[in-house]
């Protein structure tokens, strides 16, 4: 019987502690959110972090720091943040903010990535789209990025800027045909200059 009530008692203390952690990681983060609302955000930035230290599994801590860091104008680290709170909780709209980050870093393989995720659960996200085409164009993918303007414009014909990146596609491959068209002609010359 002792033992059995040693037991609860252990148990009871267990449950104690971790609702104390949790109330005390989630007075952090109010407090965290109360700094960055009043600018001071490198204060908010080590609430957070201290909030995150007692509970890490909370999607919106790092959600919340990744704003702040976005503020101090530190992307890499937003990006991080956002990521971390992506692999926790999937969201669209983080999906859709944290590609234009990482499309400003030139992350242009984990942007594609992040707008690819959007598109797989809404086909008619215009912005995802957007940002899927403006990837492949810098990867030099502009057969696909034509592909993704075409696919998106069925969706929304009127939206200029996938008009725009779709010119940009089609004017890319005109100079690869045209480059590989020289080539060609350079090739035929010398053989038969050769002969």
């Amino acid at each position: 019987m002792k033992t059995i009530l040693r037991l609860l008692f252990f148990i009871l203390f267990l449950s104690g502690t971790t609702n104390s952690f949790s109330q005390s990681a989630g007075k952090l983060f109010s407090q965290g959110k109360d700094a960055a609302k009043e600018g001071l955000l490198e204060q908010a930035v080590d609430l957070f972090t201290k909030a995150i230290a007692l509970k890490s599994d909370n999607d919106e801590y790092y959600e919340e720091r990744g704003l702040v860091y976005e503020g101090l104008g530190d992307f890499s680290k937003a990006v991080a943040d956002f990521d971390k709170a992506l692999s926790l909780n999937s969201d669209k709209k983080l999906y859709l903010h944290t590609a234009e980050l990482k499309i400003i870093l030139e992350r242009w393989p984990q942007a594609l990535f992040d707008a690819e995720r959007v598109l797989e659960n809404d086909k008619s996200e215009i912005k995802a789209y957007e940002q899927k085409a403006w990837c492949q164009i810098n990867m030099k993918k502009f057969s696909d990025a034509l592909a993704t303007c075409d696919a998106a414009l069925l969706k929304n014909q009127y939206n200029h800027r996938l008009h725009y990146l779709k010119g940009m596609s089609k004017d890319e491959l005109e100079k690869k045909l045209v480059a590989l068209e020289e080539s060609l002609r350079v090739i035929r010359f010398k053989t038969e200059g050769s002969k």
